[in-house]
């Protein structure tokens, strides 16, 4: 096997990451996922690269990936150039991880997030369901829809907005898992979320995420300042939200 030269100007191999997610507005995110998540993938490797060449196709992108030791061969060199390929170490998954992140993040501060905080604020559950699915599409998964990526999703989702956001924050007698904080119109959105993995799980995913809140009464400490209080359970499913709203500062919904 003859190893990959990459010619003309030197590219930064801790930008090489986030620059081609950018590039590829996260369209080739379900890769990114399974490598994240400790599989395997198949990919043509260019073997003769230049440098005005590199983001000039999604093959390309591989071949830049591979000579940079950010991805590695999972088994035999393939003489057609497709190659099984898979992250080499914890400290290259870490960055695969941080660099998603920062995408997100990037790309969210670029939009309008009016109606994303109007479906919240208004009550429109299924409205705030349609949006987040939208933006779960967009995102690179990673941990198998852990916890952990469900929380860091939201978390980054809702801080590009100019309110306070308190993560895994004591309220009432538990701790929910996300605030948004509203201070100059005396309002704030609590959210405790699940996480199914088959659809039959939905209806008692939902009633244990509303049973949390109700009976944890989170949010109550805040009921002497806050005029609105709008309380929200979310159930994940893969890339799908649902939502169910409980109330508003006493006024049942649920």
């Amino acid at each position: 096997m003859s190893s990959l030269k990459i010619t003309g100007q030197n590219t930064s191999s801790n930008e090489i990451i986030q620059r081609i997610i950018e590039i590829t507005n996260a369209s080739i995110s379900s890769e990114y996922a399974d490598l994240i998540n400790g599989k395997v993938i198949q990919k043509k490797i260019n073997e003769n690269l230049t440098y005005s060449e590199l983001y000039n196709s999604e093959e390309n992108f591989w071949s830049l990936l591979f000579e940079t030791g950010y991805v590695t061969l999972a088994g035999p060199y393939n003489e057609n150039g497709y190659m099984l390929l898979r992250l080499p170490n914890e400290e290259v998954k870490r960055l695969f991880i941080s660099s998603s992140k920062n995408w997100f993040r990037s790309s969210i501060r670029k939009e309008n997030l009016t109606e994303l905080f109007n479906a919240i604020w208004t009550d429109n559950s299924g409205k705030l369901a349609e949006l987040l699915s939208d933006y779960l599409f967009r995102t690179i998964s990673y941990h198998d829809y852990s916890e952990e990526y469900y929380h860091a999703f939201l978390a980054g989702l809702f801080s590009a907005s100019e309110y306070t956001i308190k993560s895994n924050m004591e309220t009432g007698e538990g701790r929910s898992d996300i605030l948004i904080m509203d201070t100059d119109n005396k309002r704030m959105a609590i959210f405790e979320f699940k996480i199914i993995h088959d659809l039959k799980e939905l209806d008692s995913a939902m009633q244990k995420a509303v049973g949390q809140i109700s009976s944890r009464r989170y949010g109550e400490e805040f009921s002497s300042y806050f005029q609105e209080i709008h309380k929200t359970a979310i159930v994940f499913f893969k890339k799908r939200a649902y939502c169910k709203k409980l109330f508003i500062k006493g006024m049942d919904f649920y």
